[in-house]
């Protein structure tokens, strides 16, 4: 169910705000959610800093930069 800890801010924003358990794990499970699971890795060791939702608005409106 792409259930790192990257997206337990998405299950929990989506069981809050009311959404059933099926529901989100769709979403979560979406193409999309993946790339943004993807974006907020962070890698210590490259210096690769944590993104913000801004970025991840802006990468689906302008694409990768």
């Amino acid at each position: 169910m792409n259930a790192g800890t990257n997206m337990l801010g998405m299950y929990i924003y989506g069981i809050t705000i009311g959404m059933s358990l099926e529901d989100v794990a769709k979403i979560i499970m979406s193409p999309t959610a993946k790339i943004i699971a993807e974006m907020m890795e962070g890698n210590i060791f490259s210096n690769q800093k944590s993104i913000t939702i801004q970025d991840v608005f802006d990468y689906f409106a302008f694409g990768p930069a």
